[in-house]
């Protein structure tokens, strides 16, 4: 049997919902490792994680950085860490010789023991939600070649003139974004010879969530998918039959952030609901 599949965030600072993704990861694989790759503002402040000092494993990433080019309405430094955090995780898998992990942002609730969608997922070299976290590597060989597609992108001018066209197109047609690493995933994932698989589609009746203000086909109730709870797992209401599918993950982007605590099934103090 492989030892429990390891858990990784990467954080900066300590934000106030950061120690409810940490509680849920927990409760969820009480068996897991749960790594934390923080900076001072989280050190020996949660005992449910192993806290990595960030700065440890920056180096590649650091180089990186003197390669970049921003193509976001968004904040340069914001773009730049989403970058930045694939070759942190990659340096830090390799040099503790972590072959397998799931990959959460901190805004993600998981409710999924991991160690068992290892062996669900067993055939692929990675798990993937869309084009976002959560994120399960099976071969930490995908995590390296992805950094490479990455800095052979800023590398090559041909490549990097046509980022800036796709981001210009974005500006004229007057929407927000631009290029960032989801742009990057989803190019990397339609040319890739690993196996890949979309977390973001349902299987067996459950799904991880890739945006909860987003529909995807599911019940919305004040702007956010409507959450009813079957004991302590989250499930949505399917819009077309109103059946419930369970959620294996959701993913708190913006502003949603600020009610994770009470999506916490660790609380213990949640109560059944049907639609």
């Amino acid at each position: 049997m492989h030892s429990p599949v390891a858990v990784i965030f990467i954080h900066s600072g300590d934000s106030d919902y950061l120690r409810y993704s940490l509680a849920q990861a927990r409760y969820s694989n009480p068996k897991s490792p749960i790594y934390l790759i923080g900076d001072e503002a989280t050190t020996n402040k949660y005992a449910e994680v192993e806290h990595v000092i960030y700065s440890d494993y920056v180096t590649s990433a650091r180089k990186f950085a003197k390669i970049y080019r921003h193509f976001n309405t968004n904040s340069p430094s914001f773009e730049l860490l989403c970058m930045m955090r694939w070759f942190i995780l990659r340096d830090f898998m390799q040099l503790n010789s972590i072959n397998m992990a799931v990959y959460l942002d901190s805004d993600i609730m998981l409710y999924e023991e991991i160690h068992y969608e290892h062996y669900r997922y067993y055939d692929f070299d990675l798990a993937i939600t869309g084009v976002a976290p959560p994120i399960l590597v099976n071969n930490i060989n995908i995590l390296e070649a992805f950094c490479s597609f990455l800095e052979n992108s800023y590398s090559d001018k041909v490549t990097l003139s046509k980022l800036e066209k796709r981001f210009r197109v974005m500006q004229v047609e007057g929407r927000p974004g631009g290029i960032c690493d989801m742009t990057f995933w989803e190019l990397f994932v339609a040319d890739t010879d690993f196996k890949v698989i979309d977390w973001s589609l349902q299987f067996d009746d459950a799904v991880y969530d890739r945006n909860i203000h987003l529909s995807d086909g599911f019940e919305l109730e004040n702007g956010l998918k409507r959450v009813v709870w079957c004991g302590n797992r989250p499930c949505g209401i399917r819009e077309t039959d109103r059946s419930l599918v369970r959620f294996k993950g959701l993913h708190f982007h913006g502003y949603a952030k600020e009610v994770m605590g009470a999506y916490l099934a660790a609380s213990g103090s949640l109560e059944v609901d049907t639609p």
